[in-house]
């Protein structure tokens, strides 16, 4: 879970189903001492500097967080202006402003920011393919590189990549999309090995693929 000081969250990912009212998040302050003013919006994309994503708002959006205590964020979707046949990809922020001590001298106190994945699921989508979606995903390799072609419309959140014994960089695989990898070398792709990222936060065992 992402976590600083006192201040977490109580989950990695959220996902919201379209039938549900709203989605929760769950915020935690185990400091004895500390107190916040927390803050959270949603972004289009992991970018920080990203556009501010206005079909969704969040509950309370700006509140002093007590010492040893807990908080929810509510986010409802305020439209349906979202696609029908595949899940759509926000960002969660929430930022942990400390307060700061007036009687303490020459202090630095830092601000924290927890970014995660808000995946809007439509009603014709559900749980369970989503679950099993990796098994659909194709994996293929050419000299330097490695692409992963989703043909479902659920994110295939990857949690590790192996190529050749070594750790790539990489985070899903779109809805009806793909996504490449290109390698440091151009040496030829004899190994790949990855795992999923479920719902919940979870990760998979690691899958080989016969290439």
């Amino acid at each position: 879970m992402p976590a600083y000081a006192g201040f977490s969250l109580g989950q990695t990912r959220v996902i919201y189903n379209e039938s549900d009212r709203q989605s929760t998040v769950r915020l935690i302050n185990s400091g004895k001492d500390d107190y916040y003013l927390v803050q959270s919006w949603i972004n289009q994309t992991e970018n920080e500097n990203s556009p501010r994503a206005n079909n969704f708002i969040i509950t309370p959006p700006v509140f002093k967080f007590l010492p040893d205590s807990e908080n929810t964020l509510l986010i409802k979707a305020l439209n349906e202006n979202f696609p029908s046949d595949r899940e759509s990809l926000y960002y969660l922020n929430v930022k942990a402003i400390p307060a700061t001590d007036t009687s303490t001298k020459n202090k630095i106190t830092f601000a924290t920011k927890s970014v995660i994945k808000l995946i809007y699921r439509p009603k014709a989508l559900n749980a369970q393919d989503a679950a099993n979606a990796w098994r659909k995903l194709e994996i293929t390799a050419q000299p330097g590189k490695v692409t992963l072609r989703n043909p479902t419309p659920y994110y295939i959140n990857i949690g590790v990549l192996m190529v050749n014994g070594r750790s790539e960089k990489i985070s899903y695989a779109p809805p009806f999309g793909e996504y490449t990898v290109t390698l440091k070398d151009n040496a030829r792709v004899s190994s790949v090995e990855y795992n999923v990222i479920s719902d919940f936060g979870g990760a998979s065992e690691l899958h080989k693929v016969k290439l």
